[in-house]
């Protein structure tokens, strides 16, 4: 009986330190996301998240870094189990730029918070212009080019595919023209998508997001003819 009641604690402490730390990952992306990696310290996403020891943070992560691998991690592993559905769903043979660029951009809409707002957007958006953190292994999925040391490791492997083919449908770029593209049209959809939660949030709109204008755009873009870059031969 000692044992197991030993045991039914342990179980117990685990799932409370399981719950706090789910806490501290999404209170850490809201605030991350509204702030900024420079705009709010650890001690308040501590506190923001009701959390008495002001160094529950670090306690679980260790740093903002830590946090912010955390962070990616849970999310990158949900939006991608959406995104290997979405693309089992389209046919290689057909498949066309704007249903791959729908693969790669909804699923992060997924991830949204209390509010309704795309949180992970948000939050993305402002990692994706930091350069003063350490990048997770998952970064260069969404910086580009996709390193060899990545590919290696199986990560991700929906979103790799889905940029291989994206890039396959555009034979003509040269590569570094194509990462470029991809990569600058991602934060483009990122700030349309932050942008039209502000909208919202003050009034202006009660509209759902509309993708398609922005798939206009990109598919336009990543179309356009590659001038003879210097540097792109």
């Amino acid at each position: 009986m000692k044992n197991t009641t030993r045991t039914r604690k342990a179980g117990l402490l685990e799932n409370r330190k399981s719950s706090t730390k789910e806490l501290l990952i999404d209170v850490g992306e809201r605030l991350l996301g509204q702030h900024g990696f420079d705009g709010i310290s650890l001690r308040e996403i501590a506190a923001a998240a009701g959390q008495a020891n002001t160094n529950a943070v670090q306690y679980h992560f260790k740093d903002k870094a830590g946090l912010v691998s955390a962070i990616l991690d849970d999310r990158v592993l949900r939006i991608e189990q959406v995104r290997c559905a979405q693309l089992a769903m389209l046919d290689d043979d057909r498949v066309v730029p704007r249903q791959l660029l729908k693969v790669m951009w909804l699923p992060l809409m997924t991830i949204q918070d209390e509010n309704g707002h795309h949180s992970f957007c948000r939050f993305m958006l402002q990692y994706l212009l930091y350069r003063g953190l350490a990048q997770h292994p998952l970064a260069p999925f969404y910086h580009f080019p996709l390193t060899p040391d990545t590919e290696d490791q199986g990560l991700f492997p929906c979103g790799k595919k889905t940029a291989q083919l994206l890039m396959s449908l555009h034979p003509d770029l040269p590569q570094p023209v194509i990462y470029k593209r991809i990569s600058s049209l991602a934060r483009m959809f990122l700030a349309s998508v932050v942008e039209h939660d502000n909208a919202r949030a003050s009034g202006i709109t009660d509209a759902e997001y509309d993708i398609r204008h922005i798939l206009d755009m990109a598919v336009a873009a990543l179309a356009a003819p590659a001038v003879n870059y210097p540097d792109h031969k």
